[in-house]
């Protein structure tokens, strides 16, 4: 904690804590998803967004499997779409329920349809995690 002179006196400056990925992680899951996993676009790195399937306030974990590549922020982009559209998005997979693994909640990926992330920043179709592809409905695009 430290003091910061400001506009209007001086206050108290608490340590803030980054509960974000890893460059490590980000670095993986970039280069998994190459481009928005929503819309397929190419976004520069700084116009680009990670998005937590479970949210970091619900108890979602910085995880290859519970992150997506999105362009736009929390309120533009495809990353917004995602936060207006909820409900859509969790039958897209683009949002997880707390309590279920996202490993296990396929996403709709932009250009491939259907797939599961993995621990070790894949993406694996159906068919390879055991599942039923007639059973998971169309990916949209």
């Amino acid at each position: 904690m430290g003091v910061e002179r400001c506009r209007n006196g001086w206050h108290l400056k608490f340590p803030t804590k980054d509960t974000g990925p890893s460059d490590k992680l980000r670095a993986q899951v970039e280069g998994r998803d190459k481009v928005c996993v929503r819309c397929g676009v190419a976004v520069p790195r700084d116009e680009d967004s990670i998005h937590h399937r479970i949210p970091r306030g619900r108890g979602g974990e910085n995880s290859a499997e519970n992150l997506l590549l999105f362009c736009g922020s929390g309120t533009t982009g495809c990353h917004g779409w995602t936060e207006q559209h909820r409900t859509a998005a969790y039958r897209l997979g683009y949002l997880v329920h707390t309590g279920i693994d996202p490993a296990d909640v396929p996403v709709a990926v932009a250009g491939w349809g259907w797939r599961y992330p993995t621990s070790d920043g894949r993406w694996i179709t159906p068919e390879e995690y055991g599942a039923n592809p007639a059973e998971l409905g169309e990916a949209a695009s």
